[in-house]
């Protein structure tokens, strides 16, 4: 498409651009109709910038990866629920123009994330509708959309994303010079506890022993008596049995 426009340098460069982002609009327009049935042809899509945030424990990171439990995953399918994807066009990024601003590992956290995809049921400045109905769909505590903005067809949050910031958190100890020190004399005193736990141990296992051995002969004793005892009483008997024959005879 060729346009002829008597202006500067910069008026051109901004009509150019207009000029595409209104053939994008209407590619997807055309992609739509094509790929929705003739009952959703009037949720025309419109692609929008989705900022939230989330907190990466337990997850094996933001892009999706199969097999693995990750922020994408759970994202769409708080998307699709909401209605903002098709369920038709779930599981496939492509068919909603889906790009993420950037990936973070497993574990990691992020609290200014943005992914860009087209979104059914966003027009009219209905953005903010959308956020609330995606975020009754996302993980509590897990995952949470704060605002999204309506961008051009050809708009992409890889590409256009001008800078990424990371911050890492670490114990303030660790910058401590002292540090390494006081680490080995924790080591030291954790294995002088465990010598000293462990000579307890012995120490009442030897106790134990002891007092069983002592327990048992004063059992072996008392057995001892009990069988003189016995013994006394059973002469006795046969004495007076023959006391008593003798008096008969």
């Amino acid at each position: 498409r060729t346009t002829t426009v008597e202006d500067d340098d910069e008026t051109k460069a901004t009509h150019t651009t207009t000029v595409q982002e209104e053939e994008e609009e209407a590619d997807d327009d055309f992609d739509d109709q094509k790929q929705q049935p003739s009952n959703a042809s009037k949720k025309k899509k419109r692609k929008i910038a989705l900022f939230f945030g989330y907190n990466g424990d337990g997850y094996q990171g933001m892009q999706r990866n199969p097999g693995a439990k990750t922020i994408e995953d759970d994202l769409e399918k708080a998307i699709v629920n909401a209605g903002g994807i098709a369920t038709s066009n779930a599981g496939d990024f492509n068919k909603v123009h889906w790009n993420r601003a950037a990936r973070t590992d497993k574990g990691v956290s992020a609290v200014g994330q943005v992914v860009s995809f087209k979104c059914m049921n966003a027009d009219d400045g209905n953005t903010e509708t959308m956020v609330r109905a995606i975020n009754e769909h996302l993980p509590r505590n897990k995952i949470v959309a704060f605002g999204a903005t309506r961008v051009t067809g050809g708009f992409s949050a890889k590409n256009q994303c001008d800078r990424r910031k990371y911050e890492y958190v670490v114990p303030v100890r660790t910058f401590d010079v002292r540090f390494p020190g006081k680490r080995k004399r924790r080591a030291e005193r954790k294995n002088e506890n465990e010598d000293c736990g462990e000579k307890k141990i012995d120490d009442e296992g030897a106790e134990d022993t002891a007092h069983a051995d002592a327990t048992k002969d004063r059992d072996d004793g008392t057995e001892e008596e009990k069988q003189k005892e016995n013994s006394s009483a059973r002469d006795d008997d046969e004495e007076e049995e023959e006391e008593g024959e003798e008096e008969k005879n």
